[in-house]
């Protein structure tokens, strides 16, 4: 017997029941209730009638002659697997039976990928005794691929942390920390698939039927799908960071900074700060000069999608100023071997033009900072 992929446009699926070997008679086949029963029956291929997503169904295979000694099929099920923690023996993913495929359906307000409706990210939770084996990938409706993960993580268990489901999630999302090659278990976090979600985005339909392909490619250890979901957004917010620490202007008492773009989103971009305006417009993944300000003023960058001006990503505010005179928090400059040079700039103002001439640097002032003197 086989099933069917869920059918996401009626919430169903049926299930075949294949008839090789008749014995001696024609044989019934008769399904559980809501299915249906059919009688004499000969070689063949028999779809059932479909049932409803999640709702079980019981099937038995029997002669006419001796009722009685009727098989039973079952019971099974279909469900729609996307945002459902699994047991790993639902869609093992193993070395003898190397390509593992999970279907589910996904409904969105929108019609057109990469227009209306945007992969935003994709939440997994994969088990495996070696985490390299895998590849996996992503295919949407229309049966475009994208690669998520190829051979990552070394020989470590599990892409997420099955214990934590639906918790834990291993994610890909444009953007993210990049994918590496260390041995790492239990790998929970965002970070940027193999190639971009965005290849996704091919102007289709994504109500339908997506695919979650897990391909092991090698023998000696094995695992299953534990969760599986694609999160779709109406407005994928550019991904962007204050990129420098502030740099001070002795002079005019200003400081600037840059703005590290790394995902512009649809198309581009305009970044914009609630001091200056807009300062940049219509800009894609790079970094961007923040003009000069005044010590002191707090600076928020905002970044805003050119096409979709819904979509926005605000960054925390950054200020700066002259750092002598200051009590500092402990975590401001931090004195670590870990990073064993710490500098400290700060601004200096004075009459004097020559050191040594006419202005010199005392040992120490009453207010225990150096001063200068003439």
């Amino acid at each position: 017997m086989t099933l069917s992929a869920p059918n996401c446009a009626t919430s169903e699926y049926t299930a075949t029941v294949n008839i090789g070997n008749m014995g001696d008679a024609n044989v019934d086949r008769h399904q559980q209730h809501p299915w249906h029963h059919r009688r004499r029956v000969g070689l063949g291929a028999y779809p059932s009638n479909p049932n409803p997503l999640g709702t079980p169904g019981e099937l038995h295979v029997g002669t006419q002659q001796q009722s009685a000694l009727q098989r039973p099929l079952g019971p099974v099920v279909v469900l729609d697997p996307d945002n459902v923690c699994h047991p790993a023996t639902t869609f093992p993913v193993s070395n003898t039976f190397p390509i593992t495929n999970v279907p589910f359906c996904v409904s969105d307000p929108g019609s057109s990928l990469g227009t209306d409706v945007f992969v935003q990210s994709v939440d997994l939770i994969i088990s495996h005794t070696w985490n390299d084996d895998m590849d996996i990938q992503l295919i949407n409706p229309n049966g475009t691929i994208v690669n998520l993960v190829f051979d990552r993580f070394g020989q470590g268990d599990n892409l997420g942390d099955p214990a934590l489901c639906p918790g834990g999630l291993f994610t890909l999302a444009d953007g993210g920390t990049a994918l590496n090659n260390t041995t790492t278990s239990n790998v929970v976090g965002t970070f940027n698939p193999e190639q971009p979600l965005t290849t996704l985005h091919d102007a289709s339909n994504p109500n339908g039927l997506w695919t979650l392909r897990v391909t092991d490619d090698t023998g000696g250890d094995d695992g299953g799908v534990r969760f599986v979901r694609v999160n779709l957004t109406a407005c994928p917010d550019p991904v962007a960071a204050n990129n420098s620490a502030a740099v001070n202007n002795c002079g005019t008492g200003e400081f600037t900074f840059d703005v590290n773009v790394t995902n512009d989103g649809p198309s581009t971009v305009d970044i914009s700060t609630d001091v200056h305006g807009v300062i940049h417009s219509g800009v894609n993944n790079g970094a961007y000069a923040v003009p000069a300000t005044t010590w002191g003023t707090p600076v928020t960058v905002t970044v805003t999608s050119t096409t979709v001006p819904a979509c926005t990503t605000t960054l925390a505010p950054l200020t700066s100023r002259c750092n002598d005179k200051v009590c500092h928090a402990a975590n401001t400059f931090p004195v670590s071997n870990t990073f064993p040079i710490t500098n400290v700039p700060f601004c200096v103002s004075d009459p004097g033009t020559a050191l040594g001439t006419d202005a010199f640097v005392q040992q120490r002032g009453p207010d225990h900072q150096p001063h200068l003197e003439r």
